[in-house]
């Protein structure tokens, strides 16, 4: 029982004690600035102002960027209702804010009051006390004050240029603060904070903005996105909640390529004070893979594997109108290019186009344009090149519509391959024999119809062309076939096979 006793007699001294330092007594001489007492956030003063000294001044130190409330309580010792009872908040440069005109009571009974300034930069301050009126009567009053921090902390300063800019680091959130001020009355001097962004592929850039305003300026950011040169590209609002209330918006920018860029976000306009921010993005790939840049020209064609689908992007942020890639293709023969292309901006405007090239960067047949497909819904389109020689070609992929949007795109070719009697069928029952043959074959459609059979030798020449009626099976004799491979396209409607026969005598 005597440990208990003594257990609670310690804690009702720390209680005291606790209870003693939250509450203090203004000590004088207080006035001026170098003599004033300290105050901390949440410990009570109390106080008297009356004749011959009549001001107050305490030092207080904001640990952040925020608003400060100021509590009060004050009482008259008499009945002089109608003078006001100020407190105002000053700088280290000694420049005052508007004051606070405080509740007070009469003839000794007390009257609350609670209000404060907003947008404060963290640092040190400096509150006086004060009544104009003090001749015959004095005041009586208690002070406290609270700090209520920004939502999101500060970024790091200085940043408020370009040549400043802060590394916004892929998809992780970075918090900043614009125009807090610590001058009376003054503009907030930090009114731009600026970002470098690398976005890690070609796609649709996704600004994530929350933001809240601690003054009644604009109701709205401004943000920007800049090339890695510093030019402006295109600017957006966005609107702020209010104090400990953010609102969360969505910013987007299409067509931004995988270089480096910068985001500036800035006040509305040059009287807004506190702002206070969390911005991070991320990028919506587009679906398939960028061709390797700098291929703008055939001089610098990317070299492709024709076996393989070819992928690039267009008319991204820094890219041009033209993309070229060089290619070997094995055989003479059949040739196909089969297009998929997507826009990001959703104009689906024809512009789409592609043209062959041969070796000596010659076009080969006309330009053929694409459909656009719309945000990861590819249109599919194809064009097809009969009988071109064993060569090097070019393909160039670009756009023929003024005002281009990016776009990205797949390629797939389909060629001859000397090792495949049948290079390509659309039929199911088709055969061709004897294959080796001496010159005679029959060609075996699985059924009665009308086709088209066209005979070509390996430089791409047509030999024999011939229409048959009604017919399932139909020979054919070539005597004067040399030896050699030959390719025998079957064309029905719009069906298409294409199959090889040796010719050996």
């Amino acid at each position: 029982m005597l440990i208990m006793k003594k257990i609670l007699f310690s804690i009702l001294i720390v209680l005291n004690i606790m209870t003693v330092q939250s509450q203090i007594t203004e000590t004088e001489p207080n006035n001026p600035f170098p003599v004033s007492n300290d105050l901390d956030e949440g410990v009570t003063v109390t106080g008297e102002v009356c004749t011959f000294e009549n001001l107050d001044i305490y030092r207080i130190i904001l640990p952040a960027d925020g608003q400060i409330t100021i509590n009060t309580s004050v009482a008259a010792q008499g009945d002089i209702a109608g003078i006001g009872f100020e407190f105002r908040l000053y700088n280290e440069e000694n420049n005052p804010w508007d004051p606070l005109i405080a509740a007070q009571g009469q003839n000794g009974a007390f009257e609350n009051d609670s209000r404060g300034w907003c947008c404060l930069l963290a640092d040190t301050f400096y509150l006086q006390v004060y009544s104009p009126y003090v001749f015959e009567y004095c005041f009586d009053y208690t002070l406290s004050w609270d700090f209520i921090p920004a939502t999101f902390n500060n970024d790091v300063e200085p940043n408020s240029t370009i040549d400043q800019a802060l590394d916004l680091a892929y998809n992780i959130p970075m918090e900043g603060h614009l125009s807090f001020v610590n001058q009376a009355q003054a503009v907030g001097s930090d009114g731009y904070d600026y970002y470098r962004i690398t976005p890690p592929t070609n796609g649709t850039v996704r600004v994530f903005y929350e933001s809240e305003a601690q003054s009644t300026g604009s109701n709205y950011t401004n943000m920007t996105l800049y090339n890695s040169s510093g030019a402006g590209w295109y600017s957006q609002n966005s609107p702020v909640g209010t104090f400990q209330a953010p609102n969360s918006d969505t910013i987007i920018w299409t067509c931004v390529g995988n270089n480096e860029m910068y985001i500036s976000v800035a006040t509305g306009n040059f009287f807004d004070r506190g702002y206070a921010y969390r911005i991070w993005y991320d990028v919506v790939s587009p679906i398939y893979e960028n061709d390797i840049e700098s291929n703008n020209s055939f001089a610098t064609a990317q070299l492709v594997d024709p076996a393989l689908p070819i992928e690039g992007n267009q008319y991204f942020f820094g890219d041009g109108a033209y993309d070229y890639f060089k290619f070997f293709k094995p055989d003479t023969g059949f040739f196909k290019v089969v297009i998929r292309a997507e826009t990001y901006t959703g104009d689906a405007t024809s512009g789409h186009s592609m043209q062959l090239f041969d070796h000596n960067m010659s076009p080969i047949g006309a330009q053929f344009t694409s459909p656009l497909g719309v945000f990861s819904i590819p249109a599919v389109d194809s064009v097809t090149y009969d009988y071109l020689a064993a060569d090097t070609f070019y393909i160039a992929v670009y756009s023929n519509y003024a005002y281009a949007a990016c776009r990205s795109y797949q390629l797939d070719l389909f060629y001859h391959d000397n090792a495949n009697t049948i290079v390509k069928s659309e039929f199911s029952n088709l055969k061709v024999y004897p294959n080796p043959s001496n010159g005679t074959f029959i060609i075996d459609n699985g059924h009665r119809g009308d086709y088209e059979m066209m005979l070509y030798n390996s430089s791409g020449m047509l030999m024999h062309s011939e229409i048959i009626r009604n017919e399932r099976q139909h020979s054919f004799a070539f005597d004067d076939l040399s030896n050699g491979i030959y390719s025998v396209h079957i064309l029905q409607n719009d069906r298409r096979s294409i199959m090889r026969i040796m010719i050996s005598k």
